[in-house]
């Protein structure tokens, strides 16, 4: 073993480190592995950026805006609603329509595109029929994935297999060389699941199930129920007159106020701008523990008034101004996303938008260009800022000016933690000082000591002063919300939030999202669409408390109330896929022929060999632009960039584990490993390694790593090099075993309640018969023997 062996194998651990940690986005670990491979003299130049114009990341750019014409058409939709004419009532039925349609629609869709948008329809149909979502939704994903399974087009593995083996000198797959043994699979995995592996899904428990003709009720299903009281405004009380946003419910305790109460007449989803009035009734979603939240802050004692910065900020912490450019990826976002504190060790102390200055409630104010921000910190990281792009005119502000220019001492106050406090060994994101009531801790004096920025994990203590800015006045706050009067009985009629103008609806995340790990508080996701989140369901269970903190996941539904009207606006929002056909935007069908010409034209050419699929597959692309199927924006757009960038990162990859030796050293153990017992061993062995790496990895970065290793190991072996590739794609586009093993399977998570247990009981069978119909098959249709 060489030193570039030795290299490759280092970038390549590495990477597969960072790819099942997760630590680093699957496309940013590409990129990284491109230039690593480049700078170490691994790869020429040409080659590391080569991938990029590589036929199989034209073909999936082009296939992925084929598929989003398709649907915006509504041709899938036409094919969706015979789901319900030829599902009958049975169970067994269902099953069988449902993954027969998803894995027809593979045939010209992609498999992501096809679960979400069948995914709303299963969840209608199981509610029509009375049966848990559950029972559904996997078979729909796993469908999708057989269908997979039988055409060149129909998943990137099988695009990639074909790839290498042009790139390697042999004549590449067909569009039909994977139907002989990819359909008899599919068909085969359709049986299995339907006549015996859904007997093996979970059940939900039948008590979430209403009695009105056995449809899912949303509101039993998330305990709303159990969770919903009404609070009283009381004559007098310190809340009257102010704004639902300015009490703060929701920052401060984590409740939702769903609805209000007022002579009679219950308002449903009141607005942030609403007023309150004293004999308000609130119905409040949440738990009436939550009030207790407030013992922690009743023991907080005003100090000083005007504190002096001087006394308390040393001279190595400076204060500057910097201005937001236009066009920079701060304008639109809140300080809450962007989190400057963690990212750049500075705090944002003031805004000033043209004449007027804000100081208080920073973290939830959305940033326009041209908005000057005031930040503190050391002087280290406040002149950092000069480098990070899209912020301009970095300007230090001495410390006179300060209050000649943003009057910061009029803002800054100090609070004593008593010895008694509760908030004593909490830390300061704990303490919700700042989430709650809007104020920002900028030190902490401790004994002689002084801490600067302290950080949200510092561990306050007693005795601690707490210099803060913000509005002394919010503390006041606090003694309206314990003026609130509890009524725990909730009439059943207060609790009907459904209406004319409003609705329940599910929703999860799409694939494609950059929501994923921020919080609802972050995203601020009242004021962004117009909805307020109810629950979320996550791992098999209700979570409906506290959800301003909880950060958001793949596989999470999200139970979402407020204005059809906004409901059906985030159902056009590419972020969340809505679990309600209703609300989902209407197909174009008069493009439907259209549409039809551009799919038959892609398939004609590829078909009769008129064309490289990539070419024929861009060809069928452009017509969906060209007939109106879709704008130029929408099928920029529909393109998994996230996708592009992994392919066109990782081939380099194989060209480094070509160009060094190492595919030939791993190739020759695995053939010392397994040649002995036949060329048919060494099949099994490529497929199996490949579904176990499905696991952890990304099924395209598995197939792009493995394809050198198996042409190598088929050339060792006397193997043809169409069988050893055409194992390996099989078993990438099979990815059963693993909730994470495929978008598709993480999409129905949330919305099924399925835990990662469930995967393995249904994916582990499933793989193995998937196994053996390509073992039975691939000697006969592809000899496993060259020349055999």
């Amino acid at each position: 073993m060489n030193l570039e062996i030795l290299l490759v194998v280092l970038i390549l651990s590495s990477a597969l480190i960072l790819l099942v940690t997760e630590r680093l986005r699957a496309d940013l670990v590409a990129l990284l592995v491109l230039l690593t491979l480049s700078f170490a003299g691994l790869v020429t130049p040409l080659q590391a950026v080569g991938g990029f114009s590589s036929p199989a990341v034209v073909a999936v750019g082009a296939i992925f805006v084929l598929s989003a014409g398709l649907r915006r058409a509504g041709i899938a939709n036409l094919i969706g609603r015979g789901i319900a004419r030829l599902g009958g009532r049975g169970e067994l039925r269902l099953v069988l329509v449902l993954m027969a349609v998803s894995a027809l629609l593979s045939f010209f869709m992609n498999t992501i595109a096809i679960v979400a948008l069948l995914l709303p329809a299963a969840m209608d149909l199981a509610r029509r029929h009375g049966l848990a979502p559950s029972r559904l939704l996997m078979p729909l994903a796993f469908g999708a994935l057989l269908g997979g399974l039988t055409t060149m087009f129909a998943t990137l593995p099988n695009l990639l297999a074909s790839t290498a083996l042009r790139q390697a000198g042999y004549e590449p797959f067909g569009l039909m060389d994977f139907v002989p043994v990819g359909a008899p699979a599919a068909l085969a995995g359709i049986l299995f699941m339907a006549l015996v592996a859904r007997h093996l899904l979970p059940r939900r428990d039948l008590q979430k199930e209403s009695s009105a003709g056995g449809r899912l009720d949303l509101r039993e299903h998330y305990e709303l129920h159990e969770r919903m009281f009404v609070l009283r405004v009381p004559p007098g009380g310190a809340l009257a007159g102010r704004t639902l946003e300015e009490s703060r419910l929701g920052s401060a305790l984590g409740l939702h106020v769903v609805g209000i109460l007022r002579n009679g007449r219950t308002q449903l989803a009141p607005e942030p701008s609403m007023g309150l009035r004293e004999h308000d009734r609130l119905l409040v979603q949440g738990t009436p523990d939550q009030l207790n939240g407030l013992d922690g802050w009743r023991g907080l004692r005003l100090g000083a008034h005007q504190a002096e910065i001087e006394k308390w900020f040393p001279a190595d912490i400076e204060f500057a101004e910097v201005t937001l450019a236009a066009g920079s990826r701060f304008v639109g976002q809140t300080l809450a996303w962007l989190d400057l504190r963690r990212h750049w060790a500075v705090t944002v102390v003031a805004i000033r938008r043209e004449q007027r200055i804000r100081r208080s409630s920073l973290q939830e104010w959305r940033l326009q260009a041209g908005d000057v921000l005031l930040v503190q910190g050391p002087h280290a990281q406040v002149h950092a800022l000069r480098k990070v792009a899209g912020l301009q005119g970095f300007q230090p502000v001495p410390r006179p000016e300060l209050a000649s220019r943003y009057q910061l001492e009029e803002r800054l106050f100090t609070l004593e933690v008593p010895a008694q406090s509760s908030l004593a060994d909490r830390t300061l994101e704990a303490s919700r000082l700042g989430a709650a009531l809007g104020l920002t801790v900028l030190a902490i004096s401790r004994g002689e000591a002084k801490l600067v920025m302290p950080g949200s994990q510092e561990t306050l203590q007693a005795g601690d002063s707490l210099l803060v800015e913000g509005r002394s006045e919010d503390l006041q706050l606090l003694q309206g919300i314990q003026e609130l009067e509890l009524e725990r009985e909730v009439s059943p009629q207060a609790t009907e939030f459904e209406s004319e103008q409003f609705a329940l609806m599910e929703a999860v995340l799409s694939p494609r999202t950059a929501l994923a790990g921020k919080t609802l508080g972050q995203l601020r996701f009242r004021e962004r669409w117009g909805l307020t989140v109810l629950g979320l369901w996550r791992g098999g269970k209700a979570v409906t408390t506290r959800l301003r903190d909880v950060a958001l996941g793949f596989g999470d539904a999200l139970l979402l109330y407020g204005p059809r009207e906004k409901l059906k606006l985030l159902g056009r929002d590419s972020d969340f896929i809505v679990l309600t056909e209703a609300v989902q935007e209407p197909p174009q069908y008069p493009k439907a022929p259209w549409a039809l010409v551009a799919l038959v034209a892609f398939l004609g050419l590829a078909a009769l060999g008129w064309a490289p699929v990539y070419l024929a597959a861009a060809f069928g692309a452009v017509l969906m632009v060209l007939f109106g199927c879709l704008r130029l924006e929408e099928a920029y757009g529909a393109i998994d960039w996230k996708a592009v960038v992994l392919i066109a990162g990782m081939l380099p990859m194989a060209a480094a584990l070509e160009d060094t030796g190492a595919a030939r050293l791993a190739a020759e153990s695995l053939v010392g490993w397994l040649g002995q017992y036949g060329p048919l061993a060494i099949v099994a062995g490529l497929f199996a390694f490949t579904a176990l790496g499905t696991c952890v990895i990304p099924g395209t970065a598995l197939v792009v790593l493995l394809a050198p290793i198996a042409l190598k190991a088929a050339a060792h072996a006397g193997l043809s090099p169409h069988a050893a590739l055409m194992a390996v794609a099989l078993a990438a586009a099979g990815s059963f075993n693993s909730p994470l093993a495929h978008p598709s399977n993480v999409i129905i998570m949330g919305p099924a309640g399925y835990r990662f247990v469930d995967f393995l009981k249904v994916g582990i069978p499933m793989t193995l018969l998937v196994l053996a119909v390509v073992l039975w098959l691939l000697p006969i249709f592809w000899p496993l023997e060259v020349g055999g």
